[in-house]
């Protein structure tokens, strides 16, 4: 459940595990409490000889511990103040170096050893990020928060032991569940949640690894920053309308703004109707500025001219490619374990079966909109196993997303 810095995996693969466990609660009428811990300066706070004790257990040679120790020893650092103030030179006895290959390796087998102290809550990591979670019925939310405390005490202790400081003032609890279940614990005394003997207040809105979090799933308040940061970007590029061509202005859009659409995508299929029709609105206001359409006329065409998918029909193309790469490398594990083939399940098989993706059961449209339940529907709908290359993939699902648009008004 480490995902910083490791092939095949990243921020969105991180968020996708989350969110889907998220859901899945959701599905099973529970909430979930989740707890985004911050650790300060976790990188430069790395003791040197606990962390080449940690290389021995996990069975590097004396020879590679000996040139660890080479590498992190002897480093000095001193402090510049204007012109006038110099410090002496120090010698550093923790930290890994910043900006180096291997210091994001090091401190990640560092803290390998973290979600051993954790005895009730489910977990995930992105470098010195660490989310836990822990599902509950309603009914339990006592309890639920007593176990959620008795891990944040654990890690506590461990960032002790560790030599790593966790930010109070950075840490964010938030319960999530369905509107029903966060419409009825308004009325509730909640009980607190504790960390380091200090009161840690649950929060509406939290921002986990870029995108925003809101306590019933509906990325409301993202899909706002979404378009505020859309139309800041796009405001400074309409100053130069008149003196860009029409290939640069595409390549400003593509390159700027677009980028904010698609991160982490594959998550926002469900979105409050007037939230999705205005970041949609923000796209086509992208479109005008690139294509010079006037607001009156009908903007689709420009789509088709420039080779630009809508914003769902994006969503669907990162969901077919994410879903391609999952199966083609078996990478993350955690997300390639959650799939199950209709040849595992039923006795009877075909030359169909292997092909086929059993897609999950659902009774809320919360995890029908899963990234797992949509990827199995786009895996049995357009053969997504069937494609050898991502680019075969990409190239031939654009093209049927696209031709849509043609003579479309």
């Amino acid at each position: 459940m480490q995902s910083g810095f490791k092939k095949g995996h990243s921020t969105t693969t991180a968020l996708v595990k989350v969110s889907d466990d998220l859901r899945k609660a959701i599905d099973q009428k529970k909430l979930s409490i989740l707890v985004l811990l911050d650790f300060s300066k976790a990188f430069d706070r790395v003791q040197h000889k606990l962390l080449l004790a940690k290389l021995k257990s996990l069975g590097f040679s004396d020879s590679v511990v000996k040139w660890f120790e080479a590498y992190l020893s002897g480093r000095l650092q001193r402090v510049l103040s204007g012109d006038s103030f110099v410090s002496d030179w120090m010698a550093l006895l923790a930290g890994v170096p910043q900006g180096s290959v291997l210091g994001p390796l090091l401190f990640s087998l560092y803290v390998n050893d973290l979600p051993s102290y954790l005895l009730h809550c489910n977990y995930h990591m992105y470098a010195d990020d660490l989310q836990i979670y822990f599902s509950f019925p309603l009914s339990d939310i006592v309890n639920a928060s007593e176990l959620v405390n008795i891990d944040l005490a654990n890690i506590v202790k461990y960032s002790a032991k560790h030599n790593l400081i966790l930010n109070i003032d950075k840490t964010y609890p938030i319960i999530i569940g369905s509107n029903n279940y966060m419409n009825m614990i308004k009325s509730l005394q909640l009980p607190s949640i504790l960390l380091d003997g200090v009161v840690v207040p649950f929060q509406s809105n939290v921002v986990d690894l870029g995108v925003t979090f809101d306590s019933t799933l509906c990325w409301n308040r993202h899909g706002i920053n979404v378009i505020n940061r859309v139309f800041g970007t796009l405001a400074q590029a309409r100053r130069n309308f008149c003196y860009l061509p029409q290939h640069i202005r595409l390549k400003i859009v593509q390159s700027l703004i677009f980028p904010i659409f698609d991160y982490c995508s594959v998550l926002f299929s469900v979105m409050l109707f007037d939230t999705a029709l205005k970041v949609q609105r923000a796209q086509n206001a992208c479109l005008r500025f690139v294509s010079g359409v006037k607001r009156s006329d009908h903007i689709t065409p420009a789509y088709f001219e420039n080779n630009i998918l809508k914003i769902a029909d994006r969503r669907k193309l990162s969901i077919a490619s994410l879903t391609w790469k999952i199966h083609k490398y078996k990478t993350p594990m955690y997300l390639f374990e959650s799939y199950t083939c209709m040849s595992n399940v039923h006795s009877r098989s075909n030359r169909f079966t292997h092909q086929t993706m059993l897609t999950p059961r659902h009774r809320t449209e919360k995890f029908a909109n899963s990234f797992l339940t949509n990827s199995c529907r786009l895996w049995n709908e357009i053969g997504i196993g069937n494609y050898s290359t991502i680019k075969q993939l990409k190239t031939t699902y654009f093209y049927i997303l696209i031709t849509n648009y043609n003579g479309t008004i």
